[in-house]
């Protein structure tokens, strides 16, 4: 990593420090074994999605500063990664650490229900947090969180785009792309960027089945950006998915859709699941999809064939 100059594009050491000091030093987990421990992000979390998402800049002549290079962020892994409180972490570093006065911060998945996954996770962060729990408001029927210091706030939102319009973003948590009926949610906030100067959406999802859809499409566009960057330097992409003739049965091919492999998710989990799928076309099917996060809707019926 390099220092800020004034030309080019650099990873900021400052801003990437800061994210990384707000995960570490104020965040903890939530649930399990890890629950109310350091949020320390693994070096996969740390290196290939926190720093260059947040700590990626460029100089703007428009506003005689620095600014975040990257709009959207696209995430697409496995599940059980620690996704949940890796956007929850995100939500609030956008809430309070962002230097944004009357920052909106919007979660949202295919339903509120949904969204709220991610958004309970913030929440407990807060109330273990002793600096968070003294700073903000957590109003827990309206599934709100304000910092009145800056007059901002993190808050889920109803899968209505026509609802949404109205709303002027400074960050965009996008839960479960795969989940989505269609394009129009996500099309409502990301033409509703444009006032604020660095704003930031982050989607996560799984490998999705509909080979149409928008997770489909998005998916496709990463593809293109992680071999041409150029093309698209609003996009930070980290995908992780297997490829379709993927040998499933083999452990080492595993860790790539799961860097989280021994350390959040255990090895005996997937062994358990990988042995059933043998047996089952519909335990393979899942296997293939939401273990290697492969992109492959025709497997199981090409696998029966065989």
């Amino acid at each position: 990593m390099v220092r800020c100059g004034r030309s080019g594009t650099h990873i900021c050491q400052p801003r990437a420090r800061r994210v990384l000091s707000v995960f570490s030093e104020i965040l903890v987990h939530t649930k399990g074994r890890w629950a109310r421990q350091p949020f320390v992000p693994r070096t996969w979390q740390r290196n290939d999605i926190l720093v260059p998402l947040f700590g990626t800049v460029e100089w703007s002549a428009v506003l005689g500063r620095w600014v975040r290079q990257y709009r959207i962020g696209w995430i697409e892994l496995a599940r059980k990664q620690g996704k949940s409180e890796l956007l929850a972490g995100t939500a609030l570093v956008l809430l309070v650490a962002d230097d944004e006065e009357g920052a909106e911060v919007y979660g949202m998945a295919r339903d509120v229900g949904q969204a709220r996954k991610v958004y309970d996770v913030a929440e407990r962060m807060v109330e273990l947090s002793p600096i968070l729990s003294r700073r903000l408001r957590v109003y827990k029927q309206a599934k709100r969180i304000v910092d009145p210091k800056t007059g901002s706030y993190y808050e889920v939102v109803p899968a209505d785009a026509a609802g949404n319009l109205g709303a002027n973003p400074h960050g965009v948590i996008f839960d479960e792309v795969l989940t989505q009926p269609n394009r129009d949610l996500w099309d409502a906030y990301v033409t509703s960027f444009g006032t604020r100067d660095q704003p930031l959406m982050v989607a996560a999802t799984t490998a999705g089945d509909d080979p149409v859809g928008l997770c489909a499409s998005e998916h496709a566009y990463g593809e293109r950006i992680v071999k041409q960057p150029h093309l698209d330097r609003r996009r930070f992409v980290y995908m992780r998915n297997n490829p379709p003739d993927v040998d499933w049965a083999d452990e080492r091919t595993w860790k790539h859709a799961n860097p989280a492999l021994g350390q959040f998710l255990q090895v005996q989990t997937l062994r358990d699941e990988a042995r059933a799928a043998k047996l089952s076309p519909e335990k393979l099917r899942s296997f293939l999809q939401f273990r290697l996060n492969v992109w492959l809707p025709d497997a199981v019926s090409d696998w029966i064939s065989l």
